[in-house]
């Protein structure tokens, strides 16, 4: 059988499983739009896009679960400083909080890390963001503070696959990505390296190292699926695989890029260093549900 996933050499199995469970669990599982719900809405919803702050990418709030924004659900495209504002003018609180606010970053966004270049001109692959809308569900009519980043991808990642509440998928995501109970992964976690708080500081610093890491591997992995035969055409399980994927591997693909910097001084391209350290992760476990 051929492998589906090469250099990082993801089983055929563990694939197979992914698109027969409907994409390891994100086929409808998601509460549609319901106009009988509650009927207390906010007009609009408002945040930031983050990897470093993320301009030129398109937002949506994915009200089917289709992993796509489609011509019905609010969109907007972030600007400068990675931050949006969506119209949510009509929807009830229960649909926005059963939603999910989607993210996807083409090659023509630029990245504040990258100063001013595009994700093309630095080597970086396009990819996809997640954030549960549950986070920022108010009864106001101006919900704000909305943050979408790699660590709130991995936590909607769960909660679609496994059907798990917030707090339980929180819990999930911190154990996967061995940090301290208390982290809040829904933070800005760029703003906070300039916090006067050292401790906050600290925390900020690695938060964005692996927020980093983790939205360059969600990109090579996903380009790399979608290449492979099997589900070329499919792009939300090639997503789905491809963060199921990263939820167990993360803290080895961390040590792997720490290693290698200092293994291979001579590689200075983040991107190079990811595609490295995806080199030498190994096989992750087959399971079914």
């Amino acid at each position: 059988m051929k492998k589906i996933l090469q250099p990082y050499r993801l089983p055929c199995t563990l694939l197979l499983a992914c698109m027969v469970l409907g994409g390891c669990g994100g086929g409808g599982k998601v509460s549609r739009f319901s106009a009988d719900s509650m009927t207390n809405t906010g007009s609009s919803l408002s945040g930031t896009v983050i990897d470093g702050y993320i301009e030129g990418a398109e937002v949506c709030l994915d009200l089917n679960g289709s992993l796509s924004c489609d011509g019905d659900e609010p969109k907007a495209i972030t600007i400068a400083g990675g931050t949006f504002r969506l119209d949510t003018t009509g929807l009830t609180s229960d649909a926005i909080k059963a939603a999910h606010l989607l993210t996807h970053v083409p090659v023509t966004a630029k990245d504040a890390d990258d100063l001013g270049q595009t994700l093309e001109s630095m080597g970086k692959s396009a990819f996809s963001l997640l954030a549960p809308a549950a986070y920022y569900v108010t009864d106001s009519s101006a919900m704000t503070g909305a943050v979408i980043s790699p660590l709130t991808t991995m936590v909607s990642h769960d909660m679609l696959t496994r059907e798990s509440k917030l707090t339980d998928a929180e819990k999930a995501v911190r154990g996967h990505m061995d940090l301290p109970d208390t982290t809040r992964l829904n933070q800005d976690f760029v703003a906070a390296l300039k916090d006067a708080d050292l401790v906050k500081q600290i925390e900020a610093q690695q938060l964005t190292e692996k927020a980093q890491i983790l939205a360059l591997a969600i990109g090579q992995i996903n380009g790399e699926m979608l290449k492979a035969e099997a589900i070329k055409t499919n792009k939300k399980q090639a997503l789905l695989a491809a963060l199921g994927y990263l939820q167990i591997r993360v803290p080895e693909l961390h040590q792997a890029y720490k290693a290698g910097k200092i293994k291979q001084p001579t590689i200075t391209s983040s991107v190079d260093r990811v595609s490295s350290a995806l080199k030498t992760l190994s096989t992750p476990p087959v399971t079914a549900d």
